[in-house]
Formats: C-alpha cells, structure tokens, sequence
C-alpha cells in the first residue's frame, strides 16, 4: 500500500509520534537491516552480562574461526575478570576440532604461553565446572575491589588527598617509583 506524499511525517518529531503510534497499535514494521542491528545488539548485550561466560566463549570463538577483526565487543568477552577461563574455554574448542580455523586462527589473537597454561590449570573441569571457574574469578576479582574501595575510602576519610592515595597505591606495585620520589628524581 502506497502512502500519499501529504501522510509523509514532516518532522523528526512527527515520525517518532507516529512509530510510538504504530507500535501501541501493533502496526509497527521493521526493517529486515534494523532486525540485524537489533540482534547484533541483543547479542553483545548478552556478552556483556557477568554471568554470561559461555556466551562470551561462543562469541570470541566465532570472531577468531571467521578471522574477523577484532573490536569492542570482542575484548570485552576477556575483560570480564574471566578472561583465563575464556581462554580455557576456546583451547578446549579448538582441542576438540585441531584441524578446525578456530584453531588454525587461536594464536593470532592470544597469547599461546598464557591460553596454554590456563588449559592446563583448568583441563580436569566439565565444561559447568569450567563456567563456576569462571564466576569464582569474577566473584574473587568484586571482592579484591570493595576492598580496594573501602581502604581508599578510609585513607580519604583520614584526610589523606586523592592523589596521596592514588601515589601509595601506585608506589605498592612499583617500589622503584617510591624511591624515585623520595631522592627528588621525579
């Protein structure tokens, strides 16, 4: 069915009145390209959750077999304080089918040292033992940072400055940066 030019919305506001409109009414249609846009969302989305560690496996495994390139989405699935068990999970897969391109692909896009030890460490787990891993890492990571959290907050309620606590914390990982400042070469 053909619209007439004068049912045409003639501003950005009028359209989206009319797509609110048409969505109440059940009348609203969308594209086949925004059902792919949406679903991409959908799907990023769902690796993103902290629960979601199979899916953040599934997705990195796809990006790395297909040889597409990495992005946002995909250094997402290992910074979710699981990315030793994500790396588990994909030398499993790619174990599981050597002459595959996940396997052919896997060292291009991580380290082999690491992915390897990771296996090993991890290699006697079921794949839901693997996954309760995964959520040990994340629930261990959480704690290490309200703890972090509440001695900062304690520092700065002594009336230590944010940027003495950012220092203390910086010079705990690296003594030289500490003597460094002490001896004036800072």
């Amino acid at each position: 069915m053909r619209r007439n030019p004068e049912d045409q919305p003639t501003s950005v506001n009028e359209r989206s009145c009319r797509q609110r409109e048409s969505v109440r009414q059940g009348t609203f249609r969308l594209s086949t390209r925004r059902v792919a846009s949406l679903k991409k969302v959908v799907n990023h989305a769902r690796c993103i959750r902290p629960d979601a560690f199979a899916a953040r496996v599934a997705f990195a495994a796809a990006v790395i077999a297909r040889g597409g390139e990495t992005s946002r989405k995909f250094d997402t699935c290992f910074e979710m304080y699981d990315g030793d068990a994500v790396a588990a999970g994909l030398m499993r897969r790619a174990k599981a089918n050597p002459e595959g391109n996940l396997a052919r692909n896997l060292f291009r896009y991580i380290g082999e040292a690491g992915a390897l030890e990771h296996y090993e460490q991890t290699k006697h787990l079921t794949a839901r033992g693997l996954a309760e891993f995964a959520a040990k890492l994340r629930a261990d990571a959480e704690t290490a940072w309200k703890e972090q959290t509440a001695t900062r907050d304690v520092r700065r309620a002594e009336g230590e400055t944010a940027a003495e606590t950012t220092f203390r914390d910086l010079g705990a990982r690296n003594p030289q940066l500490l003597q460094s400042w002490a001896i004036g070469s800072i």
